[in-house]
């Protein structure tokens, strides 16, 4: 009988456990980044948060609620943009290595299975692609550097929302004079 390169290896195991438990991280900072882009509880916003299945969803809808959001800054915009390009490049591989199947060879070289994104009619639409334990622990280290930057934008964006107007001594009918309303 032979052994199975994850079942059997507890160097694999643990290698794409880490990296999937990263990966876990980054979702929930992006879901405390949706609370404050909505203004929502932090429960709904996870809730509302988890149906936006796609990564490419969860860019769409965080990119456009910053250009919306009357707190987010310039700066604060560019760095979510570009920590989500980051999220898309990170999320190919770690979509890559958790789903599709990973197997011995009959040359005890352990490999994924990578589907072919146009398959050949006739053939099998999987390539084999050797992959190893360190090989993960790369991409594991790229998401974890990844959620630390992610976590530093995520108290930016939600000092952000919270931060006190610049002039909190303007009386109180100012904050309608750009609708037309004066004292």
């Amino acid at each position: 009988m032979t052994t199975h390169p994850v079942d059997d290896d507890p160097v694999m195991a643990s290698a794409i456990g880490r990296c999937s438990n990263h990966w876990t991280h980054a979702e929930a900072t992006l879901a405390w980044i949706f609370s404050s882009l909505t203004k929502t509880d932090i429960a709904i916003a996870v809730t509302v948060f988890s149906f936006f299945k796609s990564t490419r969803t969860q860019r769409d809808v965080l990119t456009k609620l910053a250009k919306n959001s009357s707190f987010m800054t310039t700066e604060l915009r560019d760095r979510l943009s570009q920590a989500m390009r980051a999220y898309l490049t990170l999320a190919e591989g770690r979509n890559q290595l958790l789903h599709n199947p990973i197997g011995r060879s009959v040359e005890n070289q352990v490999y994924i299975m990578l589907r072919n994104q146009t398959p050949v009619p006739g053939e099998v639409p999987y390539k084999a692609k050797p992959i190893s334990p360190s090989e993960i622990d790369e991409l594991s280290a790229k998401i974890k550097t990844f959620n630390a930057d992610l976590r530093d934008l995520e108290q930016a964006v939600s000092g952000a929302r919270f931060a006190r107007p610049q002039d909190t001594d303007a009386p109180f009918s100012d904050l309608f004079a750009p609708f037309g309303e004066t004292k």
